[in-house]
């Protein structure tokens, strides 16, 4: 407690007040905003101390009291501030509602002392002659990225593991959905793949006109549509293109004469329709020029806080290609870098990511059916993807889909981690820059009908 803590964020008052709810109620541990708490987010040694043993208490099925809190303690009992500051915490216990608050003040302090710990690190980087620029700015952009990452995170031992895996399985048996992610804009896609995950990154590719770009806006629209506010960060279009492809697409309004202009009657009733429908969205375009890894996710960052209360629930880039490297490197190196960056992105918002990519040059000039080997540029991109998709508009063959050749494409599930592979057939409307399913999706459910 000798530290200048005049000068270090730290708030005395928010960690005696938690710690002294959880005295009174050691279930709000369980609470999602006192969860993000660890010992280390703590800024007086007695509290780190505390909590530490509040929580072995819990991980031991032990309730918490100021007995059994002394008891873990032990030999640390002195160091924490002995019986009788336990004593004062129980006596001052705050209102136990106000510990989300509580808890929040915490980890606003903390963050703000970890942020003055990196920015010293990196200035004296910076000063460090020894260290090339390059390598300096890298450093630092790391840095910065780590800051938001959970401090003192430790492993879960199976147990814990499964007893939270129970309680997942639990409720989704009790309320069974066709989709537990978010969904793709087509539903023959989301049958076998559940929908986006949380964490994943998920590789969207095809050669050029093959409707990589819309295949992306449709899930971006039917994200935004089912509640999960989505961002696209367009590298290849500006902004004005984007949403001129949304309106079409939406409004299924020929493309070539939004354009140009030439709209008919029924056109601008569409147009009107369909902009009104999509201005009542939440999604967000961010077509920045050539934006770098740091770049994506200080935006994804500042669109999550103007959320209201909610959280970003997908981001897509289009394209990984067209993000820009460290330089001095191969492409294949810089875009395997920015392919772990988009799955650690994923991750720390607990998102998925969705990024589309280029096919290699032999799989455009030879027309085949495109496969992983095709990825452009590197395979680290395959490596990390959790989902793998290709877009295919050869003619397929008719004894596999009945009405399939001309405005039909293939969406191939080429890789996915936790489920099937396969091929779906989707119509394609070229003049709308539209996917749509072959049918409407059944009205019973499908996992029954599957079964």
């Amino acid at each position: 407690m000798g530290e200048e803590t005049a000068q270090i964020p730290q708030n005395r008052e928010a960690e005696r007040s938690l710690l002294g709810a959880v005295l009174f109620d050691d279930d709000l541990l369980s609470v999602p905003a006192v969860r993000l708490v660890q010992p280390a987010d703590f800024h007086f040694e007695s509290h780190r101390l505390i909590f530490a043993a509040m929580l072995a208490l819990v991980a031991a099925g032990s309730g918490v009291d100021v007995v059994t809190l002394a008891a873990q303690l032990g030999a640390s009992l002195s160091s924490a501030g002995g019986q009788a500051y336990l004593d004062t915490l129980e006596a001052a216990a705050p209102a136990t509602a106000h510990a989300e608050q509580y808890a929040g003040l915490v980890l606003d302090a903390s963050l703000r002392r970890r942020l003055i710990r990196e920015a010293r690190a990196i200035e004296a980087t910076a000063r460090n002659e020894q260290v090339k620029s390059e390598e300096a700015v890298s450093d630092a952009q790391r840095r910065v990225l780590d800051i938001r990452r959970p401090a003192g995170r430790e492993a879960v031992g199976i147990r814990d593991a499964m007893r939270a895996a129970s309680a997942r399985w639990e409720a989704r048996h009790e309320h069974p959905q066709d989709v537990t992610g978010v969904p793709t804009g087509l539903w023959a896609v989301d049958k076998l793949t559940s929908g986006w995950q949380p964490g994943q990154l998920v590789i969207i590719a095809g050669r050029p006109g093959d409707g990589k770009t819309s295949l992306a806006t449709r899930s971006l629209v039917a994200a935004a549509a089912a509640g999960f506010p989505a961002l696209l960060f367009s590298l290849e279009m500006p902004e004005e293109q984007i949403v001129d492809r949304l309106v079409a697409m939406e409004g299924r309004v020929d493309g070539s004469r939004l354009r140009s202009g030439w709209l008919r009657d029924e056109d601008w009733t569409q147009v009107g329709q369909a902009s009104s429908r999509l201005a009542g969205l939440p999604f967000w375009i961010d077509a920045a020029p050539s934006p770098s890894l740091f770049d994506l996710r200080a935006s994804a960052r500042r669109v999550q806080s103007r959320i209201a209360g909610g959280h970003l629930g997908l981001v897509i880039v289009d394209y990984v290609q067209r993000m820009p490297g460290r330089g001095g490197r191969s492409r294949n190196d810089d875009v395997a870098e920015n392919a772990r960056g988009l799955k650690s992105l994923g991750r720390d918002m607990g998102l998925p990511v969705v990024a589309l990519s280029q096919l290699s040059r032999d799989s455009v000039k030879q027309g085949r059916r495109p496969g992983l080997a095709d990825l452009r540029d590197t395979g680290e991109l395959e490596q990390e993807a959790d989902v793998v998709l290709f877009l295919y508009h050869q003619p397929v063959n008719v004894s596999a889909c009945g009405e399939c050749g001309r405005g039909v494409a293939e969406v191939i599930v080429e890789k996915q981690r936790n489920g099937p592979t396969g091929i779906v057939h989707v119509r394609w409307e070229r003049e709308f820059t539209r996917f749509h399913d072959m049918a409407p999706p059944p009205t019973r459910d499908w996992h029954q009908e599957a079964g």
